[in-house]
């Protein structure tokens, strides 16, 4: 189940894809917003519809709700994209703590040992925007709500035996994990559009990940019913199959992340042309990284520095290699993420929400020839990450060694037109000319 709305895109940790742009909303954040509110609304209705029905099936005391909190907090830091079929899937263990407030809590005190769990947490690392951080919060809601009726529904309908407990939260636990991909893939359809594209592909794909994660949780409720004492056995495969997929998912980032470099290189060295060089690479570096702009400046150039912006990028851009506001950021050796004071010093002119910033030095023997500045982190976590900079870095350095080629073409070109002492132009050239 996703624990956060990817609402730019599917890929939470920044995996060098995309998705076609086709059919976008011009107010997505405003859609959003009005989605949440339309889960507010629909959590309250089933709630109301569920009557007397909210109390805990089992009641147990009150250390039990501090440990369902953490385990929600603890989900919600270990949930990471892995790619299965070409398509990002969020893998979390949110199921196992959502299946033991079925059982061992009220609606209420489960909605909100839910929210601030999970929320806590995801402004704590990720820091989502506010149209974002409410969907996530009507999501937890109705999660809770919807769960909660199907839960009651099967268990008055069968009986309360832990057979009929365990049955009825994996069933609700999978609806659920349904009701969420659905909602997820609407929000990112209003900044993306194709949303039946999507959602065809999101239940083609992750509906196994689903009945996985649904049966893993009710296993666990399972194993406690009979003693809680089981919980320390249950740890151990669930660790380490959170392991597993989790080291997958590394090794294909890193696999995804080797082809995105040699393709990169592939487009940007297409050309001897530093400004088609540069205007290749900016497009390309922003498609990859996912970022609302990126830029490019040259500094070594015959008329001066070459300037390539795509997007928006919120910062002023240095003309040379020697200017004091970005002097500390281009005798870096690898990429930089700029934040806080270092980021208002460089600051364009006017309102700019674009919140940090990474940039890259290109350098050579003799220092810095230019810089890449990459602004605006699109997807779910909207924030640079370690990984966003490695990846950067490794772009930067294709990109140093085509740029450098396509400075010396040109300087050797210059050099065969005109005389190096005086710069007019080679006796020789001017007859080729004539």
């Amino acid at each position: 189940m996703n624990d956060t709305v990817p609402v730019m895109g599917t890929d939470i940790n920044g995996s060098m894809s995309i998705v076609p742009v086709s059919e976008a909303s011009k107010h997505p954040k405003g859609e959003t917003a009005v989605l949440a509110g339309l889960l507010f609304a629909a959590a309250g209705s089933l709630a109301y519809s569920l009557g007397s029905s909210t109390s805990a099936l089992q009641p147990s005391p009150f250390w039990v709700v501090g440990a369902i909190l953490v385990a929600f907090a603890v989900a919600e830091v270990s949930v990471f994209m892995f790619t299965f079929r070409r398509e990002s899937l969020a893998f979390s263990l949110s199921e196992i703590p959502l299946a033991f407030s079925l059982v061992y809590l009220d609606l209420w005190p489960a909605v909100v040992v839910r929210v601030v769990g999970a929320m806590a947490m995801a402004l704590l690392i990720r820091r989502p925007p506010p149209y974002k951080a409410l969907l996530n919060v009507s999501m937890f809601v109705l999660e809770m709500v919807l769960a909660f009726a199907v839960f009651r529904g099967v268990v008055e309908l069968m009986g309360a035996g832990d057979t009929v407990i365990v049955v009825a939260a994996i069933l609700a636990l999978a609806i659920c994990g349904i009701v969420s991909s659905l909602i997820v893939s609407i929000a990112i359809s209003r900044f993306e559009g194709g949303l039946w594209q999507r959602i065809g592909s999101e239940l083609r794909v992750a509906w196994w990940l689903f009945l996985v994660n649904a049966t893993l949780a009710g296993m666990v409720l399972g194993l406690a019913l009979i003693s809680p004492w089981l919980l320390l056995v249950a740890s151990v495969p669930i660790g380490l199959l959170w392991y597993i997929i989790k080291a997958y998912g590394l090794i294909d980032q890193r696999l995804r992340d080797l082809n995105a470099v040699h393709g990169f290189t592939g487009r940007v060295g297409q050309s001897l042309d530093p400004r088609e060089i540069g205007r290749a690479a900016i497009v390309e570096a922003a498609r990859l990284l996912r970022t609302e702009g990126a830029a490019l400046v040259v500094f070594d150039h015959s008329d001066g520095a070459i300037t390539q912006v795509h997007g928006t990028i919120g910062v002023t851009l240095p003309r040379t290699p020697d200017d004091p506001t970005w002097q500390s950021l281009l005798s870096t050796e690898g990429s930089t993420l700029v934040t806080g004071a270092q980021l208002e010093a460089i600051r364009g002119a006017g309102k700019s929400s674009v919140a940090e910033v990474m940039i890259a030095p290109i350098r050579d023997e003799s220092g810095a020839i230019g810089v890449v500045v990459i602004a605006g982190r699109e997807g779910a976590g909207r924030r640079f990450t370690s990984d966003d900079l490695v990846r950067l870095q490794n772009l930067t350095e294709q990109l140093a060694a085509s740029m450098r080629r396509g400075l010396l073409h040109q300087r050797i070109e210059r050099e065969a037109r005109q005389d190096a002492l005086t710069g007019l132009p080679n006796r020789s050239s001017f007859e080729r000319s004539l």
